[in-house]
């Protein structure tokens, strides 16, 4: 069951604060990206209902660019966090987001705006779909079967070169492998 985008900011601002990290309102909205593209990739649903749209710089979800706009290019202050409910989205939901957080935390937001332009990404499909020139504003939707299928490509291809078997898993075996791992370490 999906849940709400502005949770999984909350989410994300939380652990940009904890790790010495705070994050700017495109660093938020490109983590959103990744979080439910992988999402869509792993589990097979949404994270959250919301829509990205494929604004001019980027996938963009309007709402939290509303809620988030104010602090321009600035860190987001840690009382923006509005809420600890995201504590309830349980072990799939907070270790995924914390993976996202910590694979991509080290990008700026220069690089993580480039790592949502490459070629053949779901923004870029709906940009060349729509032949909209570099720059035009857009308020068109990237779908979420779009993102699914994108993602789960990439991760294909990531495991093709180590002659990996990709496994069908469900979202409680993720959530037990999730759990596992964090016994290990």
């Amino acid at each position: 069951m999906p849940v709400s985008a502005n949770m999984v900011v909350d989410r994300l601002l939380s652990l940009g604060w904890d790790a010495g990290r705070p994050l700017t309102q495109i660093e938020v909205q490109k983590l959103l990206f990744f979080s439910e593209g992988w999402h869509l990739a792993i589990v097979g649903e949404p994270l959250f209902d919301e829509e990205f749209q494929a604004w001019a710089n980027g996938p963009v979800i309007p709402s939290i660019y509303d809620r988030l706009k104010r602090y321009s290019s600035h860190t987001i202050p840690r009382s923006e966090i509005k809420s600890l409910d995201f504590l309830a989205l349980g072990g799939l939901l907070l270790d995924l987001t914390l993976r996202i957080f910590e694979t991509y935390k080290e990008n700026d937001p220069g690089a993580m705006v480039g790592l949502t332009h490459l070629p053949g990404t779901p923004w870029i499909q709906v940009r060349q779909e729509h032949s909209l020139p570099k720059g035009a504003p857009s308020n068109e939707v990237v779908s979420k079967d779009t993102m699914k299928v994108w993602f789960s490509d990439v991760w294909r291809s990531a495991l093709e070169p180590a002659n990996r078997e990709l496994i069908e898993a469900s979202p409680e075996d993720y959530a037990d492998w999730a759990e596992a791992s964090t016994v290990a370490a």
